[in-house]
């Protein structure tokens, strides 16, 4: 299953924290923002940017 992690730089989830997440889902993306840890109101655009790229667009041509 893909997984996303999305944090805020200077939020609340510490280096220890990360490392942990990482170990407990090896496959994971972990994408870093410079933010406190509301990422979505400090940094939307970047937030957006992150979850696009991670995101599969439709195959279809349909939305």
């Amino acid at each position: 299953m893909p997984v996303l992690l999305v944090h805020g730089t200077h939020g609340f989830l510490t280096p220890e924290t990360i490392g942990e997440f990482r170990a407990g889902v090896p496959r994971a993306e972990i994408v870093g923002i410079e933010a406190g840890h509301n990422v979505q109101e400090q940094q939307p655009a970047a937030l957006a940017a992150a979850t696009s790229r991670f995101l599969p667009g439709p195959t279809d041509g349909t939305a």
